[in-house]
């Protein structure tokens, strides 16, 4: 399975004509005080399968410090039909909590290896 693109961003949506919009592309996130509520945010990926197999495919945060803070999805992929079709996800992510400052990464597990994985930032303001 190759990940085309990933993202972490404010908006995410289809189209009426079926296109991903995606609004307010971040990387880091700020706040006075820590643990933060971060209210919505949205991750968007897209892959295409590389054979027509089921594979596992699982969507995790990790905080800096290698903590399971949330596992977004987890579930087996139905074969493709046609292997150079690409295949888009839009995961709406509401009330997350940040504890720890430091970097957070969104790891993309297939058959449970790492196949990519996207950061972002938390970080007090002063």
């Amino acid at each position: 399975m190759k990940i085309n693109f990933a993202h972490i961003c404010e908006k995410a949506f289809l189209s009426s004509e079926g296109k991903v919009n995606i609004l307010g592309v971040f990387n880091d996130i700020f706040s006075k005080s820590k643990p933060v509520l971060h209210s919505q945010s949205y991750v968007v990926f897209s892959f295409t399968p590389e054979d027509k197999e089921s594979h596992s495919l699982k969507v995790i945060i990790k905080s800096p410090s290698g903590e399971e803070v949330l596992e977004l999805y987890n579930s087996k992929t139905n074969p493709a039909i046609d292997s150079k079709s690409s295949l888009g996800f839009i995961f709406e992510i509401k009330n997350l909590i940040l504890k720890e400052e430091g970097t957070y990464s969104i790891n993309f597990f297939v058959d449970n290896d790492i196949n990519h994985s996207i950061n972002f930032n938390f970080k007090l303001k002063k």
